[in-house]
């Protein structure tokens, strides 16, 4: 079983990030939210980050664009963490922390929650600009550590408002509760992982097994969570000013 896993590991993930994607379009009319309908359109932009971050694979495989390699050889975008970091960690945080502001009810919450996101979209730059040459080998950990307070900070947002509105006796209704609860699981069972990273040997296949059994749950858990919300919830009434 779990040579299976590691054998098909991107197979598996990519799978149920397809499918989120595909049950959000597919029921797209269903919901007419504008946080809801950015929320779908993110998920197809997850794909694009999937498909144009592999390029180092691609140029690897491509005698033709052969040219191409040996400009970016020795640069930040000789690999790919420069753009997973810029692309997943800083905007795809940036846009679920838009979606929960936009359903947040509470006017005084939701201005907190804008000045946080302003912030750390700030910071993200800085640190990006200051500390670029740490891309060559690896992500930034104080940007993932920046990401998850984020995330953290709008899930549980919104569970605390869910906890003090009546919309807690139908909860398992809300697409939001199955947003939350996926990004909230992924994000703080992954971030750890990246600090780590600095300790990470390649040759320790205990650990390497260990991390990408934690990276497949975290993102198929996700990411079913998003798909399953699609299909079992009940589209809420607009609440976005």
């Amino acid at each position: 079983m779990s040579s299976f896993l590691l054998e098909n590991y991107v197979l598996i993930y990519r799978s149920a990030e397809i499918l989120a994607a595909v049950a959000g379009l597919v029921l797209y009319k269903k919901f007419k939210s504008k946080a809801v309908r950015l929320f779908i359109w993110f998920l197809v932009y997850v794909q694009f980050i999937e498909i144009v971050g592999a390029y180092p694979l691609f140029l690897a495989k491509t005698e033709q664009f052969s040219w191409l390699k040996s400009i970016i050889k020795n640069t930040i975008f000789d690999r790919n963490f420069w753009f997973f970091q810029v692309f997943w960690t800083v905007l795809s945080t940036a846009i679920i922390a838009l979606y929960f502001i936009l359903i947040n009810k509470n006017n005084g919450i939701k201005k907190g929650l804008k000045i946080l996101l302003t912030s750390f979209l700030v910071l993200s730059t800085i640190i990006l600009i200051v500390d670029y040459n740490a891309l060559h080998t690896n992500s930034i950990f104080s940007l993932e550590i920046l990401s998850l307070i984020v995330i953290l900070s709008v899930t549980i947002c919104y569970f605390i408002q869910l906890l003090d509105s009546e919309q807690i006796l139908k909860f398992y209704k809300s697409l939001s509760f199955y947003i939350a609860i996926g990004v909230f699981f992924f994000w703080l069972v992954t971030t750890p992982l990246y600090f780590f990273e600095q300790y990470f040997n390649a040759n320790d296949y205990a650990y390497v097994h260990i991390k990408n059994y934690v990276y497949l749950f975290s993102i198929v858990f996700m990411y079913l969570s998003f798909a399953i919300g699609f299909i079992v919830s009940t589209p809420e009434k607009e609440i976005e000013k």
